[in-house]
């Protein structure tokens, strides 16, 4: 059972606690937040999970899962009838802000490919973390019915540099599939002819939060939560 410590700490409007999670890792939460509309953003200490509920009904969750200097994105959804309306950019929000707070390098998950599209737009990008998921992505490239054909000459001399070729190599592969999901994305192509892989694993890395910090800053304030990404 996680073990709950009762100290507050505050950022603007947003108060804050902390618990020692399962993995004995100490994570730092917002407590309950009234927002705008009535709708309520809740953090469960024990199942580590975000809710965004209006009355007793549940919108929408993020289950988040800490490691020593990670934050893992286990689980997202959306209730249907309430996607497209920023319950799910709310999600995230909350997730950058738990990020900030706790110093953690990254937030990261695995992305079906019809939620590829949403989290690239959030600033996730493509984290291929070994050459056998490198490999799959340049493939899907290179396969795709795309028009693309530098893209996949490129994703082809890629395939052979990943034999022989490190970390370097495999962070090519992530700016060049993040170039492919931006093209795919901006053209409209659907998931079928982009090829996209079954999932995808993608991050957004603290140490970019400035490029995105007016984009969650705009969410937030929207939702009528005082704090500063």
């Amino acid at each position: 059972m996680a073990i709950f410590f009762s100290f507050l700490l505050y950022q603007g409007m947003v108060k804050w606690s902390n618990i020692k999670t399962f993995d004995g890792y100490n994570l730092k939460f917002p407590q309950t937040m009234q927002l705008k509309d009535g709708l309520v953003a809740k953090f469960d200490e024990f199942s580590q999970i975000i809710s965004v509920r209006k009355g007793e009904r549940e919108l929408g969750y993020d289950m988040l899962i800490k490691s020593k200097d990670r934050i893992k994105c286990v689980d997202m959804e959306v209730q249907p009838e309430f996607k497209r309306r920023g319950i799910g950019g709310l999600l995230h929000a909350i997730s950058v802000m738990m990020m900030k707070e706790n110093k953690a390098k990254n937030i990261y998950l695995d992305a079906l490919p019809q939620a590829i599209r949403f989290h690239f737009n959030k600033g996730f990008r493509t984290d291929c973390t070994n050459k056998e998921n490198a490999y799959i992505y340049m493939n899907s490239i290179i396969r795709s019915n795309t028009p693309f054909e530098d893209l996949k000459i490129s994703a082809k001399k890629l395939m052979f540099k990943l034999t022989s070729g490190g970390k370097e190599a495999i962070k090519e592969a992530d700016k060049l599939y993040d170039t492919y999901l931006s093209r795919v994305i901006h053209n409209n192509i659907s998931i079928d002819d982009a090829n996209l892989p079954a999932t995808l694993c993608m991050d957004l890395k603290n140490k970019d939060l400035k490029k995105h910090g007016d984009f969650y800053n705009g969410i937030l304030e929207s939702f009528g939560i005082d704090y500063r990404i």
